[in-house]
């Protein structure tokens, strides 16, 4: 297998931010829509994933816990998929290592 087609299996930026998006349904209402506007918005398409995910870290701020449980579980999911990149792999671990820095205070 050549590194291009390696690479090629790979999840693209955009394919990240919908996958974090995913099972969701059991998240609030505002809390979905204030994903979506960060995560899907077009005005950030280019956006790096590390600065999205320091915008959702702020949104967790006034969030329920059982929102903040969803999405971190997410997280959780996409960061140690085998479809994400070890480049795309670091901004979602310094974020799981951020709330848990958060948590211990």
């Amino acid at each position: 297998m050549h590194k291009n087609e390696i690479q090629a299996q790979y999840w693209t930026d955009v394919e990240i931010r919908l996958e974090l998006m995913r099972y969701l349904d059991h998240a609030s209402l505002h809390f979905q829509e204030k994903l979506k506007q960060i995560l899907l918005d077009m005005r950030l398409q280019h956006e790096s994933l590390d600065s999205l995910l320091k915008i959702v870290f702020s949104l967790l701020e006034n969030t329920d816990s059982r929102s903040i449980q969803i999405f971190i579980c997410n997280v959780e999911r996409v960061a140690f998929d085998t479809n994400l990149s070890p480049k795309s792999s670091e901004p979602l671990i310094s974020f799981l290592n951020r709330l848990q820095r958060k948590k211990a205070v």
